[in-house]
């Protein structure tokens, strides 16, 4: 849902009223990175993995910690290769670790 400049730019505001409003709803949460490109004439919004982006994965997974069950499932998306897939998880640990939080 990060579809604009001004989403992109307060994801961190955005992120929060979202599991805010929605938690109690929210069944499994699929995660993956937002890159802005700003060398650009038009705006370009990229979906990538987590941690190539500038999306603030601390805000996202204390917001996931705070508002879901903890068996809530927690996928990731946007990888092509296994090589990928460990890298996202690894940087998502990482975040995880330095935040206290449990995977």
């Amino acid at each position: 849902m990060i579809n604009s400049p001004r989403r992109h730019l307060c994801a961190d505001e955005f992120v929060e009223e979202c599991f805010a409003k929605l938690g109690p709803y929210i069944k499994s949460t699929h995660i993956k990175d937002s890159h802005m490109d700003r060398m650009k004439l038009t705006t370009v919004l990229t979906e990538c993995s987590p941690g190539e982006g500038e999306l603030d994965y601390g805000v996202i997974l204390r917001s996931i910690h705070r508002h879901l069950p903890p068996d809530a499932p927690v996928l990731l998306e946007h990888m092509n290769t296994f090589e990928e897939y460990r890298a996202a998880f690894e940087y998502v640990a990482a975040v995880a670790a330095e935040e206290g939080i449990g995977i």
